[in-house]
């Protein structure tokens, strides 16, 4: 999963990925910085 679009953030690369949660690194396209997204999965 790298360089696609999720909403306002360009997603880089998959940092990690643990039982039930996903780390991204990502661009905010609106600030015009990077930060990283973390989700955690559906009960």
């Amino acid at each position: 999963m790298t360089n696609s679009m999720l909403g306002r953030y360009e997603i880089i690369q998959q940092l990690g990925k643990k039982a039930g949660r996903r780390t991204l690194a990502a661009r905010d396209s609106q600030l015009n910085r990077n930060t990283n997204l973390t989700f955690s999965a559906p009960k």
